[in-house]
């Protein structure tokens, strides 16, 4: 078919009629754009999506699938022969820039879905455009789309996605050979009363017997003179599961007899190993909050730790500030990585913190220090879409 260009509408329509399926979950809506998180038959999350409709009846939605691909769809009710077997080359462009190369996907007779190859560049694009274009085949049709509100909206679709994974459906890749997926973290909606309240008890006795340590002033430290400071309290974790499957992790501590490292990293283990400097030590988990992926290990009394020197609250955190993250990648010796605060996200259950630190696989639950040494957050997971970026629960909340 012939696909007829031109400018669609006079800009989105600012309330949307439309309701989201009953089985889509965390709604939201951003100026002109609405969006949800959709799950797969199974209930499995697979993607977050948001759209916006023309005053001609044009809708244009935008879909952040959980293994990083970005996929335009256009509905246009004028256009009503696109065949499901259509696959036909496209490029997108927004505002005067270079176009990407896409494929245009028939979905419906007047639905056609653009699946662009770079998903990330395109995303760095919407965040600033105002305007897309859509090239559709080799006649010159462009289709343009005024994008009013779309890179307030764009930041929405991709916290979605950051929420979503943090349920517990891709949480910081497990390691090479251990392709099972961390249990999905419960909807705290869905805990019945007694659940609820066996969790707040929880919190409890870690409020009173470890209470949270108080931010280490001082002059800020050179990468050296912090990695000696802040390593004694850092360790590997090795979890032996019931299968005898190995999974490997870090962990803080944050008391004498007390580390803090994430639920996923020891789910399921019968056996939990501490590494430090040579030296194993056998620990148990202590207290969980599986939930929101927090998670408590004790040590024995005849082992004492060194705990971080301090612990910031999230609210002192500040986008820009230089931040340090300590751990275990891929399993390999205590690795110091550098980076900038980037984002601040306050989400249903938890405060994370987005930064640019390295982090990947081992690196869940240890740390992400600032410059004097206070321990920020916990890193806990990545997105690919975000190469360079890296997810981390704020440290405050192990203490909420």
């Amino acid at each position: 078919m012939r696909f007829v260009g031109g400018v669609i509408g006079a800009g989105l329509v600012v309330a949307l009629s439309a309701t989201e399926p009953a089985w889509a979950r965390g709604e939201f809506t951003s100026g002109p754009w609405r969006g949800a998180a959709y799950p797969a038959n199974g209930g499995a999350f697979t993607h977050c999506s948001m759209r916006g409709s023309y005053r001609d009846g044009t809708i244009l939605m935008l879909s952040l699938f959980r293994g990083s691909q970005l996929m335009i769809s256009v509905i246009v009710p004028k256009w009503n022969r696109v065949s499901r077997s259509l696959r036909i080359p496209a490029t997108v462009r927004i505002d005067n820039g270079e176009p990407l190369a896409a494929t245009g996907l028939g979905v419906a007779p007047n639905h056609l879905g653009i699946s662009v190859a770079d998903s990330p560049r395109m995303i760095d694009l919407l965040r600033v455009g105002s305007r897309m274009s859509i090239d559709i085949g080799d006649r010159g049709s462009a289709v343009t789309f005024p994008l009013n509100g779309v890179n307030e909206a764009v930041n929405r679709l991709m916290e979605c996605v950051t929420q979503e994974l943090n349920r517990g459906q891709r949480v910081a890749n497990p390691p090479a050979g251990d392709t099972e997926r961390p249990r999905p973290m419960t909807d705290r909606a869905a805990m019945t009363p007694a659940a609820r309240a066996a969790l707040e008890q929880r919190r409890e006795t870690v409020r009173r017997e470890i209470p949270m340590p108080p931010v280490a002033e001082g002059a800020a430290l050179d990468p050296q003179e912090l990695f000696r400071r802040v390593s004694p309290s850092i360790f590997q974790i090795r979890s032996v599961r019931r299968d005898g499957r190995t999974r490997l992790g870090s962990a803080v501590a944050v008391a004498p007899h007390t580390m803090i490292t994430n639920c996923h990293v020891i789910a399921g283990a019968r056996e939990i190993t501490a590494l430090q400097g040579g030296r194993s030590y056998r620990v148990t988990a202590w207290l969980g909050d599986s939930p929101d992926d927090r998670c408590y290990l004790r040590t024995g009394d005849d082992v004492t730790l060194t705990p971080v020197a301090g612990v910031r609250t999230f609210g002192s955190v500040e986008v820009g500030e230089r931040v340090y993250t300590l751990g275990h990648p891929a399993g390999l010796s205590l690795t110091l990585g550098e980076g900038l605060v980037s984002a601040r996200h306050e989400l249903s259950n938890l405060n994370v913190v987005q930064s640019t630190a390295q982090i990947s696989e081992g690196s869940s639950g240890g740390g992400l220090f600032d410059s004097r040494g206070n321990l920020m957050a916990v890193p806990t997971f990545a997105l690919r879409i975000l190469q360079g970026h890296g997810f981390a629960i704020a440290a405050e909340d192990f203490w909420r």
